[in-house]
């Protein structure tokens, strides 16, 4: 799969957002919006692999990347209680994992939108509420490639502490 998702990459840089192993042995493969001719080429590419095409996603690998330490910043401006941030392919928006005060500041400072996602910069945003102990260190979520996601069902979660050289990086630089 890999290999395919590298082959993705050279006939339509760029429109890979996550793939996945699902439980049955099937693939999902998310992409970004992309033109007609992009998607043919992308299908042509992994018409050999028992392969889900999600499209119209907003972001690609190389976006979420630059995204999402900015929106760690945002959000961290908002509460220093911002555990971790990530990107759910599945549902096309942010999920960010934070403390009861933190999520109370962030809907204090951005606007909430009908379906109860916090809006930062149009950014859709999940507040997920966890309480951690208290010397728990929050962590910032960094994206690092558009490889195989097997473990998190469509959810960007390649980490890297906060305050780490790898957390204003990208993962082929660390």
């Amino acid at each position: 799969m890999n290999r395919a998702l590298a082959r993705v990459d050279q006939v339509a840089p760029g429109i890979v957002t996550a793939a996945e192993l699902r439980e049955d042995g099937t693939y999902r493969v998310y992409v970004k919006r992309a033109s007609r001719q992009r998607m043919d080429a992308t299908r042509n590419e992994l018409a050999h692999l028992p392969v889900t095409i999600v499209g119209d996603r907003r972001y690609s690998n190389a976006d979420l990347t630059k995204v999402l330490p900015s929106l760690s910043r945002l959000l961290d401006a908002a509460s220093p209680d911002v555990y971790e941030v990530s990107y759910d392919a599945a549902t096309d928006h942010f999920v960010a994992t934070v403390s009861a005060s933190a999520a109370k500041d962030i809907r204090g400072a951005y606007p909430t939108q009908r379906d109860g996602l916090v809006d930062a910069a149009g950014m859709p945003v999940e507040l997920v509420v966890k309480d951690t102990p208290s010397d728990a260190t929050p962590e910032t979520t960094v994206v690092g490639g558009a490889g195989l996601n097997t473990l998190t069902g469509g959810v960007f979660r390649f980490s890297a502490p906060a305050g780490s050289p790898c957390a204003q990086r990208t993962q082929s630089e660390c």
